[in-house]
């Protein structure tokens, strides 16, 4: 789900965010189906004997496809860059943080604002568990 801004009302959630400027509360539904490259540079840096190492970074590239799902519908080529940082926990358990922005095209929101792309950043943090 992408939350943010808009100045059409056929968009927005009908909440107000600032009526002088006349936007309005925005959020739909996508997914991002992707690809990626990913390189451990902690390893690279630091030697692969890492796993008993504390953290980790992993520096990614990728290309996938952004979809719409909502009223304004529509699949779009998306190039993507991120990193993931793994921290140690135990010998088995991971918490980690991946942090990550994507490229669309201006419609993508279903809103044309005069640029050439607009911007998707994400954030999320996880567990992994090693058996």
């Amino acid at each position: 789900k992408a939350k943010g801004l808009t100045q059409i009302e056929s968009l927005s959630t009908g909440k107000v965010f600032r009526a002088e400027d006349g936007l309005f509360h925005q959020e739909f539904n996508y997914f991002n189906a992707h690809a990626d490259f990913l390189f451990n540079w902690t390893n690279d840096a630091y030697g692969s004997e890492g796993y008993s190492r504390f953290y980790h970074v992993i520096p990614y590239a990728g290309v996938g496809i952004l979809s719409v799902t909502n009223k304004q519908k529509g699949t779009f080529f998306s190039p993507n860059l991120g990193v993931i940082q793994t921290f140690r926990v135990s010998d088995n358990f991971n918490v980690n943080l991946d942090i990550k922005g994507n490229l669309a095209p201006d419609k993508f929101d279903g809103e044309k604002g005069g640029r050439n792309f607009e911007g998707v950043l994400s954030a999320v943090v996880g567990v992994s568990y090693s058996f």
